[in-house]
């Protein structure tokens, strides 16, 4: 039983050091951190749009008086 669970821990630990999850470990980050990149870059956009349509309407009130 003892050498069993030893076995599995072995395992579990060459798994976990093998270039191969290191691999997907790293693209899985790079991609993570593209998606957070992207989110912040729309929100910016957004940002500015809303900006730019609030600065329209105040424009648009001030000539109508």
């Amino acid at each position: 039983m003892f050498c069993r669970r030893y076995h599995r821990a072995t395992l579990g630990v060459k798994a976990l050091k093998s270039d191969k999850t290191r691999d997907l470990c790293v693209k899985g980050i790079a991609k993570g951190m593209k998606l957070q990149k992207d989110a912040q870059e729309t929100f910016q956009n957004m940002k500015e749009e809303a900006s730019d349509i609030c600065f329209d309407a105040k424009q648009q009130i001030g000539s109508e008086e």
